[in-house]
């Protein structure tokens, strides 16, 4: 599945924002009220009464976020764009008002996941990726999508029922864990169903696509400026094929490929995890507390199986006495940081005192960050149910059990430590009776050029898959970044910002294809 990657995002940008003058042709654009007059269309006569709503922008409720310079406001959309005069949802929004009084228009964000909260995010966006030349002349927007965070939350788990899945070993016997995942998957899917049937079925990412046009006419913008990161390239790549004449200025960073389907998506994930991690090990021996003791990468890399393998049954003490640090728990920790080159020292500790020390909690609070769990056991936010209910929706079973097994053989082979963590999704997709919405892949005809960005070793967004996107859609630029990052336009790359700022401002397209390195 595709991790949410937001918080670890917004964690790891860099808190000094470019800076620089920029022609910004300002004096004649419309105001903001002057936007808000216009009338915008919509796509079905059903759906007008939607379009004609305007957002009222206003202080943010501190349950919302803490940041007294976002705004918020909500806009109202149909639970199922088939039936428009049925229930409806709610929908958070939150904005970084532009310095210019006349600016080019709202630019909309998504930070990934799925499942994470796009106004909990936006802080770290503005004061980190999105440059302070583009905050002129934009007023920065993001949202939360429906059923996640303040948008008709779904929440189907108990803290205690996270707790309990994300601790639990696999047994090494595949039956036993093909037979754990499908009843894990079972009773997950039932319980969101039986807490909102009508709302999970309509958590889809086209349904999404469809809301993000809403509240694009909500503020007033004929075109929709987006930069999405991770996850949010797949629903910028939905929303392109859906609305191509109402798309304006796209950036799609960490590309997903639509075309590819689950299988696709958790080999690829787990093949470059597992190079990161080598990549890892290979430049821990030059930290002074590097606990591995092997003189080279491949031999320290061993010891890091080693060691994981060594808690299954056996899980390592904790600050927390009723919860040590099992397996599962530390391999979702030592993925964590892998996000980010910048974390890599954070690993490099939580190792040195997990393996010299033999305490897991340092390598607890990663995984546990990881998935939004405060100490006291309490999760800050529904992303883990979110993420499971959408991708569910947006992805077909395919194959049957004999590929699956076979692709749990070839998992083995190239992710041989990470590789478990994604083996038998198939059949827990197969056991959950939360089935996929069935969408078609979308299609590029009639689009405007597009920026992508791709990093050579994206751990969780594998760079071919940002290769076979700028083959999709025609007239795209594709910036490649020479990084260890999970995305690009964050901060850490000026090569990256100015293509992506003087496209975004001035509407230059970069050249078809742009290397970068970072800073």
């Amino acid at each position: 599945m595709v991790r949410r990657t937001g918080k670890l995002l917004a964690a790891g940008f860099a808190v000094a924002a470019l800076l620089g003058g920029c022609g910004l042709g300002q004096s004649d654009q419309p105001s903001r009220q002057e936007r808000l007059e216009q009338k915008q269309s919509a796509p079905d006569p059903q759906l007008q009464k939607f379009y004609d709503q305007r957002v009222k922008w206003a202080k943010c409720d501190r349950s919302v976020t803490t940041d007294k310079e976002l705004e918020c406001g909500k806009v109202e959309v149909p639970l199922d764009y088939a039936n428009p005069a049925g229930r409806t949802l709610q929908l958070q929004m939150a904005r970084k008002k532009a310095d210019s009084s006349r600016p080019q228009g709202s630019l909309f964000t998504n930070p990934g996941g799925p499942g994470q909260s796009g106004v909990e995010s936006l802080s770290g966006l503005v004061n980190g990726a999105i440059g302070r030349p583009v905050q002129k002349v934009y007023d920065v927007v993001s949202f939360d999508p429906r059923g996640v965070a303040a948008s008709a939350p779904i929440r189907c788990s108990t803290d205690g029922q996270k707790d309990q899945w994300r601790s639990q070993d696999p047994t090494g016997d595949p039956e036993k864990d093909k037979q754990q995942a499908k009843e894990q998957s079972a009773q997950f899917g039932k319980q969101c169903l039986d807490k909102d049937a009508d709302l999970v079925r309509h958590m889809d990412t086209l349904s999404a696509a469809k809301d993000l046009d809403v509240m694009r006419a909500a503020v007033g913008d004929k075109k929709l400026n987006y930069v999405g990161y991770s996850y949010g390239t797949l629903l910028g790549s939905t929303y392109l094929g859906e609305f191509p004449k109402q798309a304006g200025r796209m950036v799609l960073d960490g590309v997903v490929d639509p075309k590819a389907d689950m299988a696709d998506l958790s080999l690829g994930q787990a093949e470059h995890f597992e190079k990161s991690l080598a990549k890892f090990a290979d430049e821990c021996g030059d930290y002074a507390n590097c606990p591995l003791k092997s003189k080279n990468a491949k031999g320290r890399l061993k010891e890091i199986d080693s060691f994981l393998k060594s808690l299954r049954g056996n899980p390592l003490r904790t600050a927390q006495a009723d919860r040590p640090l099992t397996q599962s728990l530390a391999v979702e920790g030592t993925v964590a940081p892998l996000y980010n080159y910048e974390s890599w020292p954070t690993l490099v500790d939580a190792l040195d005192r997990a393996i010299r020390l033999h305490d897991g909690t340092q390598l607890q609070y990663l995984a546990d960050f990881y998935a939004s769990r405060h100490s006291d056991g309490k999760y800050a936010d529904n992303s883990f149910d979110a993420m499971s209910v959408i991708n569910q929706l947006d992805y077909p079973i395919v194959g049957d059990p004999q590929q699956w097994d076979q692709q749990a053989k070839k998992l083995d082979q190239v992710a041989p430590i990470i590789g478990a963590t994604f083996k038998y999704g198939p059949y827990a997709a197969q056991a959950s009776p939360i089935k996929p919405a069935g969408n078609p892949e979308p299609t590029f005809e009639g689009v405007p050029k597009v920026v992508l960005i791709g990093n050579k070793n994206d751990p969780a967004t594998p760079y071919k898959f940002a290769q076979s996107l700028h083959k999709q859609i025609p007239g795209s630029s594709l910036i490649t970044l020479d990084s260890w990052n999970h995305c690009g336009y964050t901060g850490i790359s000026k090569c990256v910002s100015k293509a992506v700022e003087g496209y975004l401002i001035e509407g230059e397209q970069p050249k078809t294809e742009v290397s970068c390195k970072l800073d």
